[in-house]
This record gives C-alpha cells, sequence and structure tokens, in this order.
C-alpha cells in the first residue's frame, strides 16, 4: 500500500495545468477504492475505460478494482496490459504477483514478484509476498531471505512476521521460529475471552492450555502437554468439544474441558492460560526432542462398537485390504485451492484388486461419490473419538492435509498423505520427512496441484502393498 501511495503522489506531482485528465481521474478513483467504494472507483473510471487506447493509471486502477471484487482474471487481464505497456511498473508487477497467487498460479506469481522486488527493493510488502511464494514453492532458505529482508524494512508487517516463523520452522530453526510463531494475527481474538494472564514460566502454576487454529494442529500438539505437566502443578485443556472424548481418553492433561468454558475460568482454580499453539514455544522444543511415537487411542468400548461395525478382521492371506480416504478440506480455507482433491481424480485407486475403500469424508464433498465403490459409516462419526476407533479398524489412511491425516498419525495408523508441493513444518523439516509422525508417507506433485501423476504412483504403491500382505 505504501508503494501505491508514493505512485499516485507521483501522479499527483506530475498532473499540472492543464491537467492530465486521465491520471488525475485515476487518483480520484484510487481515493475512493481506499474507502471501500468499489462501485464509485468504477464509475468514475469507466468513461476513460471505454477509450481506445486507455491510460496506464486507468488501467490500473481499474486492475485494483477488479481485485478488491474478487474478479481475479479480470485482474490479471489489466495488470498484464500495464507491465506490457510499462515493463518497469514494479507496482503493477507486485500487484499481479498477489492476484496470479490468489488464483492459484503459484509459478506465474513467483515470477512476478521476482520482477517486482527487483523494480521496487525498498518495499516491504513485494518483499513479503516474495518472501512468502518463495516458501510456497519449497525455496525455503530463499524465502527466509526475503521475509528478514521485509522485516527490516516494516518491523511491524504482520504477514511477514508469521510467515517469516513458518519459514524457520520448516528449515529446522526452531528456537527462532516458535518465538517468531507468537506473532499469529489472530490470537488476540482467539483468546479475548480468557481472564487469566498469560504464564510466565512461573513454577507451580495451574496453567489452562485453550484450543487456537484448526482441529490437525491441536491433535499435532497434544503430544506436548506431558512437556508442559512437568513444569507446572496441573494443565487443563480446553478443547474443541468434538476433541474432548479423544482428549479425555489420552489423559495428557490433568482436565479436559469444551472452550465455551474458558469464559468462566477464573483465578481461584487457574493461575494463568497457555494458547494451544504456544505450547512449542513455552516448553522450548527441538526437533531432536520430538518423538514420532503414537500418543493418542480410542476408548475400548467406542473400539468394541468399531469392531462389530466395520466387521472382524479376515485372518485369510487373500483378505481386502480396508483403506480409509479423505479427499477434501475445509474449501473456505485460503490454500484449499491445491489441498483438497476432486473425487474423480482419485477414480484410479478404486480399480486396484483387494481393497475395501471406507470413506471417512465429513463436511464439505461428503455426498459427492456417485458411481464409486465406497463403504460410508460417517453417519456414526459423532465425535472425533468415534474417528478415532473406526481408523483403529483400518488397514491404511489416505487422506489429505486434513484432521483425519493428523488423527491417523497420532494414533500410529499407517497413512498415505497426499502433501500439496508448497513447504509445511507440519510435514517437512529441513528438506526431510516429517518427524511428528512414524506411520506417514508423503506423495507430493512436483507442479501446484497437478495431482494426476501423484494418483498413478499411489495406485501402484497400494498395487504392491496388496501384493506385499499377501505374500506374508
Amino acid at each position: 500500500m505504501q508503494l501505491l501511495r508514493r505512485l499516485f503522489a507521483s501522479i499527483a506531482g506530475r498532473t499540472k495545468a492543464p491537467p492530465a485528465l486521465p491520471a488525475e481521474t485515476a487518483l480520484r478513483a484510487f481515493g475512493l477504492l481506499r474507502q471501500g467504494d468499489t462501485e464509485g472507483a468504477a464509475a468514475v473510471l469507466a468513461p476513460l475505460r471505454a477509450a481506445a487506447s486507455p491510460h496506464i493509471d486507468v488501467l490500473f486502477v481499474s486492475a485494483l478494482i477488479h481485485k478488491a471484487k474478487g474478479e481475479r482474471a479480470a485482474a490479471v487481464n489489466l495488470l498484464r496490459q500495464c507491465v506490457a505497456l510499462r515493463e518497469t511498473f514494479g507496482a503493477a508487477w507486485g500487484e499481479l504477483g498477489t492476484v496470479l497467487a490468489a488464483s492459484g498460479d503459484v509459478e506465474g506469481a513467483l515470477t512476478a514478484l521476482e520482477r517486482a522486488a527487483s523494480l521496487e527493493p525498498a518495499s516491504a510488502a513485494i518483499q513479503q509476498n516474495l518472501g512468502y511464494m518463495r516458501y510456497r514453492v519449497r525455496d525455503v532458505s530463499g524465502g527466509i531471505e526475503a521475509l528478514t529482508t521485509a522485516l527490516e524494512l516494516d518491523p511491524q508487517l504482520g504477514d511477514a512476521q508469521f510467515n517469516l516463523a513458518e519459514a524457520l520452522l520448516a528449515a529446522g530453526d526452531f528456537e527462532r521460529g516458535w518465538a517468531q510463531y507468537e506473532s499469529r494475527a489472530h490470537l488476540p481474538a482467539a483468546m479475548q475471552r480468557v481472564a487469566l494472564p498469560r504464564w510466565r514460566f512461573e513454577p507451580g502454576a495451574r496453567i489452562a492450555v485453550v484450543a487456537e487454529q484448526g482441529f490437525g494442529d491441536v491433535i499435532l500438539f497434544a503430544r506436548l502437554l506431558p512437556r508442559l505437566r512437568s513444569l507446572a502443578a496441573s494443565v487443563s485443556v480446553f478443547s474443541y468439544p468434538r476433541l474432548v472424548p479423544l482428549f479425555e481418553q489420552a489423559r495428557l492433561a490433568d482436565e479436559v474441558r469444551i472452550l465455551a468454558d474458558i469464559g468462566q475460568a477464573t483465578r481461584e482454580h487457574y493461575d494463568s492460560y497457555v494458547p494451544f499453539m504456544s505450547l512449542a514455544h513455552v516448553t522450548a522444543l527441538r526437533p531432536e526432542d520430538i518423538d514420532p511415537a503414537p500418543y493418542l487411542g480410542a476408548r475400548s468400548v467406542d473400539l468394541e462398537t468399531w469392531r462389530k461395525r466395520v466387521g472382524p478382521p479376515d485372518g485369510s492371506p487373500q483378505r481386502s485390504l480396508r483403506v480409509g480416504l479423505v479427499w477434501a478440506g475445509n474449501p473456505a480455507h485460503d490454500l484449499d485451492f491445491d489441498r483438497s482433491i476432486p473425487l474423480a481424480s482419485l477414480a484410479p485407486i478404486f480399480g486396484v484388486e483387494g481393497i475395501s475403500i471406507y470413506s471417512l469424508q465429513v463436511g464439505a464433498g461428503a455426498s459427492a461419490h456417485p458411481g464409486l465403490p465406497m463403504i460410508d459409516l460417517t453417519a456414526h462419526l459423532t465425535d472425533v473419538g468415534q474417528t478415532a476407533a473406526l481408523l483403529k479398524q483400518l488397514d491404511l489412511v489416505i487422506a489429505v492435509d486434513t484432521l483425519i491425516a493428523h488423527l491417523a498419525g497420532a494414533l500410529g495408523v499407517p497413512l498415505w498423505l497426499l502433501c500439496p508441493l508448497r513447504a509445511d513444518w507440519r510435514w517437512e523439516i529441513d528438506g526431510a520427512p516429517s518427524p511428528w509422525y512414524r506411520s506417514v508417507r508423503i506423495f507430493r506433485p512436483k507442479i501446484t496441484a497437478q495431482w494426476s501423476p501423484v494418483i498413478a504412483e499411489l495406485t501402484e504403491a497400494l498395487r504392491a502393498q496388496v501384493a506385499q500382505t499377501r505374500a506374508q
């Protein structure tokens, strides 16, 4: 935004009598856009957009209007016209990069942002976006370099702080990474109902640990509750309701309550609190401290129920492998475009002989499997404890990066993860496969969201797994 302000200050500065009408009008439209009036800004520019050769400033502000309205294809088209007219237009290259990234064209976004950074090296926003995109394509060291530059230019740039944390963790620099991870922007809102002070390493404290972020992240960090218990008098978990039965069974904390109860947590029963995703920071977790052994389980009564529901395992060498499948995450997630996979794309695995596929998909896309032979018992999955009991009946889970993937790993159920190309410290640290879960095997595309070669590899691996099982 600072770059755009300088750009339009420049426009205003070169507007003299007689006025350079297109530039002056573009500046007026930009002012309306900054106030949130996209329709007013578009109306101001409409007469000039109809010209045979619109002014470059008119094209640029028009692109920003389309971007603000979520009309990415139109924005990309106009921004490409801008850089074609003026190849050194750094702001246009930068905006082109952000819109391409939002559209899922990660490689194109990186090219545009590299060009923008070469033209506008002092723009903190461009350096931050460049660093993030480098990280997305697994250039972790390049990402750290650009994000560090962004924070040198603007130490308060929140996105750069968080993205630097993610990159540092992926590089295995846990000391700096966990400290930087405390910059998570959602934290104040997530903790606003907590009336307790943050835990500041006082010995003998009664600590409330408060859930935040996604279910998968909470499951991942639940392994750290015993580390905190060793430093405290007691540890109480305030969790998402669907996770409560799972955590009660695991006995990783002294008490498990639903998250809604945190508003009534007082100093009478608790001394301080820790956000769930701060557990690694407050317990000074290092890569070598990670224990990949399973740490969650299912209640015996639930296991018995699901044994009866699924049927006892067939001891025959010719038995079918029981394979659980999850193909989609939350469609509202910013990065779902390269995480979820259309179920039709996974059709080849249904042709593998010797397997029975169980749907583990709930919510988004759960009913979208016409014509594919799949056993669907998800109506019985009333909480994550029930899901854990079902997973324990399976030989293998194939999943995209969702709660189910983390749950399978934490249970020790063999997991084949369909992992996006982008770097992610949850599944890869310093270039090596995830140390968090012993049972995971990762399948990853070589180009963002191009899953066909991955699914072909997965299908052959499934056939090999069936043959190996039958040969035993």
